[in-house]
């Protein structure tokens, strides 16, 4: 209920939700638009406004709508909130990205974040085209191994491998 982007008319039938259990004739979920005008699609609809209908059955039902129209909404938690920052002519300020220049690797890719502020740790972030960064980091996002042990860690660190850090973990030699 409530105006504004995002949210949701929900009533019975007769436009209200005060009503008794047994008096009860169908619910009506309207999505609203940025303005709080009610969009003339709706999610859920039941009963026809004037037959009982069971009240229970009903509620779970919208309520199944109303849990998957928000899931539809929500940005996966497998891909990332923003797109990757990728610099073609990456010349420095630090030692590796200078080394990488030198080598002919002149694109630096940083990959975006996962919608569960994980963060995506490449073995290199320096190649030789934008196509070969773009390509490594969505196989670092199917592949990557996610870290739970400093064990873990180090493993994929020896082994170059990409991997994932969960939201607050501190890595070993920060502690």
């Amino acid at each position: 209920m409530g105006a504004g982007r995002g949210t949701l008319e929900i009533a019975d039938r007769d436009f209200s939700l005060f009503h008794r259990p047994d008096e009860h004739s169908g619910w009506s979920i309207f999505p609203r638009d940025e303005h709080g005008v009610c969009l003339s699609n709706p999610i859920y609809i039941s009963g026809d406004g004037e037959t009982a209908v069971a009240c229970g059955a009903d509620s779970f039902a919208a309520a199944a709508a109303v849990a998957a129209h928000i899931a539809a909404r929500q940005a996966p938690v497998h891909g990332p909130l923003r797109p990757d920052h990728v610099w073609e002519e990456c010349t420095g300020p630090n030692r590796h990205c200078k080394k990488a220049h030198r080598q002919g690797r002149t694109v630096h890719v940083i990959p975006a974040d996962f919608a569960d502020s994980s963060h995506l740790v490449l073995p290199s972030y320096h190649y030789a085209s934008e196509e070969e960064a773009r390509a490594a980091v969505a196989h670092a996002r199917r592949t990557a191994v996610v870290i739970g042990a400093d064990g873990q860690l180090y493993k994929a660190r020896r082994l170059r491998r990409p991997y994932r850090l969960l939201p607050g973990w501190i890595d070993p030699t920060r502690r």
